[in-house]
């Protein structure tokens, strides 16, 4: 029976089911941009992104861009179809605030929530499993000429185990021109996460390609094996320059160098950290594409 705080609403067909029963009380994840909750589409288990309210107030001129975002999240969602990306079920809205509903593919929990809860160490094929997927759904965004922009644990969800994993939230994804080349994006600033982020992401005004999200992937692959959220040290240092009319000049610290204290916890012999130290290069171009990492990472599965 719902509660006054649930939501319904009568399909009639669309999406090919009847109805959809929201339970707002049986939140599965919160953030700032609202909540996601288990529902059901008559009688399949799906999970629905319901965004704040304040989102749809007509006095904040923010709104309406975080609201585009949410448009553009469904729209790139219903466009894509890939079993490591998480399904979309439909869009529906709520009949009482008009808020729309995003529902997509119920998954068991996030890898972060996953990685936390873990006791030792997961076995090898797990984490090369897990890494695995997530190159496979990059190389189909990437094919597709959409970058993420905001790869991280709390984006990839699991089910049983780790034995799959899916890429899930599309909210700052960015279409990019399609070209061989796979033209740089001109973007005055990066949404994503900033611990897993690479350094062209970091700039006042960011150019990066999809290239970014190889190196997320890198630093994911990192907390796959340690079970540590990543703790980079400061990107820039400041060092004495007796030709700078500060005296002092602001140098980069190298990636590999300020994710020392992570890499460190990686045993040198891991098969999995060439991946990870690939992907975590400096300069994009040295960075391996989201297709080369499917190949090695297979011939890793497979071996």
């Amino acid at each position: 029976m719902a509660t006054s705080a649930d939501v319904h609403v009568h399909l009639g067909g669309q999406f090919g089911y009847q109805n959809v029963h929201v339970h707002t009380s049986k939140v599965l994840g919160t953030g700032s941009y609202g909540s996601v909750v288990k529902a059901t589409l008559d009688h399949l288990p799906c999970a629905a992104k319901i965004l704040h309210t304040v989102f749809f107030r007509d006095d904040d001129p923010g709104a309406a861009d975080f609201a585009a975002r949410f448009d553009q999240e469904c729209d790139i969602l219903r466009a894509l179809k890939h079993p490591c990306i998480v399904q979309f079920l439909g869009v529906v809205q709520d009949p009482s605030s008009r808020r729309p509903i995003l529902l997509m593919e119920l998954m068991e929990e996030s890898l972060t929530g996953f990685l936390e809860r873990a006791m030792t160490s997961l076995p090898y094929h797990v984490q090369v499993n897990i890494t695995h997927d997530i190159a496979l759904a990059l190389a189909y965004l990437h094919g597709n000429s959409i970058i993420h922009r905001d790869l991280s644990s709390n984006n990839i969800l699991l089910r049983g185990g780790g034995s799959q994993a899916k890429v899930t939230d599309f909210g700052m994804s960015k279409m990019v021109e399609a070209n061989p080349r796979m033209t740089r994006s001109k973007i005055t600033q990066c949404p994503g996460t900033p611990v897993f982020m690479p350094p062209e992401a970091l700039r006042a005004k960011p150019r990066y390609s999809d290239k970014l999200d190889t190196f997320s992937l890198g630093v994911v692959t990192v907390q796959i094996i340690t079970r540590c959220f990543p703790t980079p040290t400061d990107a820039e240092i400041v060092v004495e320059d007796e030709t700078s009319p500060t005296g002092e000049k602001i140098l980069p610290v190298p990636e590999l160098q300020r994710r020392q204290r992570d890499i460190g916890k990686v045993p040198p012999d891991h098969g999995l950290l060439p991946t990870a130290l690939h992907c975590l290069k400096d300069r994009p171009r040295d960075r391996p594409s989201a297709a080369q990492l499917c190949q090695s990472l297979g011939q890793l599965k497979d071996g």
